[in-house]
């Protein structure tokens, strides 16, 4: 696992970072990438062998990346054409061009699962994009509410990402991952959500 750069445009570039826990969907995943990102990138990826969760994945992935705009996916996810340059031309609308774009996922939610953002975000939201005491879930949630706190989150319906997830589609069999986080840990998460942002949610 390393770091994988095609550099001709520094000031375009988007760092895609991708926790692993499932190393055979690994290469499929990078060779959809790099050819459906539409944009000059880096993939940044690394295997989660101590099981310390995506959060904390994602926040030492985020160290190694070189650039101003990071682009979040799982390793269960099928990116489609133009995936990254589709979510790139939201980021513009944004005023200075930094917030958090949320990339659809094909279940009809506009949930952040998986995203685009600019490091310029990180001052506003706690300093982490997915606050590192989640195990796995609501850190999307708690991501998704203090962006949209501060009218910096926008969707980007065209910027398309499958995800192969047994939660949102039968056609996928649950993994020893997926009943873990979805039965041991889930539980622990929501309430460290409602406890971090009781104050945030609208009632």
């Amino acid at each position: 696992m390393g770091t994988r750069t095609n550099r001709k445009r520094k000031d375009k570039m988007v760092s895609v970072i991708i926790p692993v826990v499932r190393p055979d969907n690994l290469d499929k995943l990078i060779k959809l990438v790099r050819d459906n990102a539409g944009i000059e990138h880096e993939i940044i990826t690394e295997m989660d062998k101590e099981g310390i969760g995506c959060p904390k994945m994602v926040a030492k992935l985020l160290k190694r990346t070189k650039y101003e705009y990071v682009c979040f996916i799982g390793d269960d996810t099928e990116p489609q054409k133009n995936f990254l340059k589709e979510a790139m031309e939201i980021m513009k609308r944004f005023k200075d061009s930094w917030g958090l774009v949320g990339l659809n996922d094909l279940t009809g939610r506009r949930l952040p699962t998986h995203w685009v953002a600019s490091k310029s975000l990180l001052v506003h939201i706690g300093g982490e994009f997915f606050h590192t005491g989640y195990n796995h879930c609501y850190c999307d949630n708690e991501l998704w509410l203090r962006s949209e706190v501060i009218g910096r989150y926008m969707y980007a319906l065209n910027a398309v990402v499958k995800h192969n997830h047994p939660l949102l589609n039968r056609k996928y069999n649950q993994d020893k991952f997926y009943l873990k986080v979805y039965n041991e840990d889930m539980e622990k998460d929501k309430e460290l959500f409602l406890n971090r942002n009781s104050n945030l949610i609208k009632h």
